[in-house]
């Protein structure tokens, strides 16, 4: 039997802040406990599940299990992991501390590096950031471009976004769907309140909404702010309750709904809740309000779900894909779209969504089986890429049938595992057409030789390969330029020829047209010339 690929879970970031337990760190904690009890259920899983930190140097130790909320890490031994090939590494949210790049060494000696995606937002939105974040966030795209070999992203949105992100902020990375992969969050929350009873919530004398999440410039607190404040002339009853921390550059925003508290108003902001008060709150809330500008996922959204609790969400791509049918849509730039949108709820003119006695939430158990398929499908593609490229280069027969299988891999992953020596990818095709093509002068195999004789190491060589693969990339680029210039000049001589043989035929008829004025002329000359000729002499008039 095959020794198992041990999948190394890194809870760095937990360890960092273990008083956490929303976002990122809620989805490091129940996804890890969730891939690690999958493992362990099933007999025949071919992976073990350690948890485990990084230092600043680059070790890596073992922990005894994935760390609870508010409790020490636990160290299972003092000496640093040795991985074995193929061994995988996920590395979790700690983007500002280059763990990728402390872990090179071992990547070059086979160590398979996975990334968990949770959005791209210091790119996308940079305003609802700080210049900091943009400038770590931009730093940890570029090291995971160099050294992930795979990309675990928690929504089709995030996806998305991702490789669109990637294509021009690290166009020399090759990155397909064979490399990326979607795979959802989920919730351990159990609904405890039926659809009837959230029916009549709707029309209470006090109801209720609930925010949850940080309190920073993305989530829009300040457009809910604006809203309510306006509703509350109608419908002062109408509570806000907040549970989020105070995040950054918000803090005008957080004094105003301090001032908000102080004032009287119907608004509540708990800086932190267990997951007891916050299932209570989601239960006893008459809707979710959830007004980002962007987001990874919206993880309340399904936990608002869980508890039969319908969602007003901006309409932003991603929440459609996570809270639809359950939820009514509003402007996420407009804050009387909101506010319209809540007066014609609490009038009676719109009703909430009701949400289905049926309705199954996603759990956090089909969020692992999820990732540990889309880890088989995509894990092992660039590691192979790099080991078969790296045995080229180092002159060894890689398999038979490579040249072959080079210009026309297989596009069907399910074989993969079974047939790892007859497998290859668009990356792999490109590659290793460029290492054997005299097209570009001969240039690659040049390459090729030089790396030969050289003592590159894996990183190395794969730099130079994405090196190739970016010129390349720009040397086709200015081969279709010149077609298209090419294209452009041969119209105009196109036009011009016509406008050469129209010009030559319209001097044509013009000099025809004046030899034949010319011609009228004479003869009409001649003509009065024969006439004066022919007649007699007129007599001169006598004095």
């Amino acid at each position: 039997m095959p020794p198992k690929t041990t999948i190394y879970w890194d809870c760095t970031f937990l360890s960092a802040y273990p008083n956490r337990n929303t976002g990122i760190e809620r989805v490091i904690r129940e996804l890890g406990n969730a891939i690690a009890e999958e493992i362990r259920s099933n007999q025949e899983s071919q992976y073990n599940f350690r948890p485990c930190i990084s230092d600043k140097n680059g070790h890596v130790y073992a922990l005894t299990k994935i760390p609870e909320l508010g409790k020490t890490i636990e160290l299972s031994t003092t000496k640093p992991q040795t991985f074995s090939p193929n061994d995988i590494y996920i590395t979790d949210a700690s983007w500002d501390k280059a763990p990728l790049a402390r872990l090179g060494r071992h990547w070059r000696q086979g160590l398979i590096l996975g990334v968990i995606q949770h959005d791209v937002i210091p790119l996308t939105h940079p305003e609802t950031t700080t210049e900091q974040m943009v400038s770590a966030f931009t730093d940890w795209m570029l090291e995971c471009a160099q050294f992930a070999d795979f990309y675990a992203c928690n929504s089709r949105s995030t996806k998305s976004e991702l490789m669109t992100s990637l294509s021009w902020l690290a166009p020399w990375r090759t990155i397909d769907e064979n490399q990326v992969f979607s795979f959802g969050l989920g919730t351990n929350l159990s609904k405890s309140q039926s659809a009837t009873s959230k029916e009549r919530a709707t029309t209470s004398t006090s109801p209720s909404f609930l925010m949850v999440g940080t309190v920073e410039p993305r989530k829009q607190y300040g457009l809910v702010l604006d809203a309510f404040e306006n509703l509350w002339r109608k419908y002062p009853l109408a509570r806000l309750t907040i549970i989020g921390a105070a995040g950054w550059n918000t803090k005008s925003t957080q004094q105003r709904i301090e001032n908000l508290e102080d004032s009287g108003r119907a608004i509540t902001w708990k800086r932190n809740a267990t997951d007891e008060e916050l299932s209570e709150l989601y239960s006893n809330s008459t809707a979710l309000i959830m007004a980002s500008k962007q987001e990874g996922f919206g993880l309340p959204i399904i936990e608002a779900l869980a508890h039969g609790t319908p969602i007003l969400a901006s309409d932003i791509d991603v929440f459609h894909e996570v809270g639809t049918p359950y939820a009514l849509w509003f402007s996420p730039k407009e804050p009387k779209s909101l506010e319209s949108l809540l007066e014609s709820i609490l009038d009676g003119i719109i009703k909430l969504p009701v949400v289905s006695t049926d309705y199954r939430p996603p759990t956090w158990k089909d969020a692992a089986k999820n990732f540990l398929t889309g880890l088989e499908q995509t894990a092992y593609v660039r590691s192979d890429l790099r080991q078969m490229y790296d045995a080229r280069v180092a002159g060894l027969k890689v398999t038979s049938g490579l040249d072959t299988l080079a210009l026309n891999p297989p596009t069907d992953l399910a074989n993969y595992q079974n047939n790892k020596g007859a497998y290859s990818t668009r990356v792999l095709k490109n590659t290793y057409r460029k290492l054997k093509s005299h097209r570009y002068g001969g240039y690659p195999i040049r390459l090729a030789n030089a790396l030969l004789k050289s003592s590159f190491t894996r990183h190395e060589v794969f730099r130079v390969a994405q090196r190739v693969d970016h010129l390349t990339a720009v040397h086709n680029s200015l081969e279709l330029e010149l077609s298209r210039l090419g294209r452009q000049i041969t119209e105009i001589s196109n036009e011009l020829d016509f406008f050469e043989t129209r010009i030559t035929s319209l001097l044509a008829l013009e000099r025809e047209h004046t030899q034949n004025r010319l011609s009228s002329i004479e003869e009409v000359i001649y003509e009065n010339i024969s006439k004066s000729a022919t007649s007699p002499p007129q007599p001169e008039d006598s004095v």
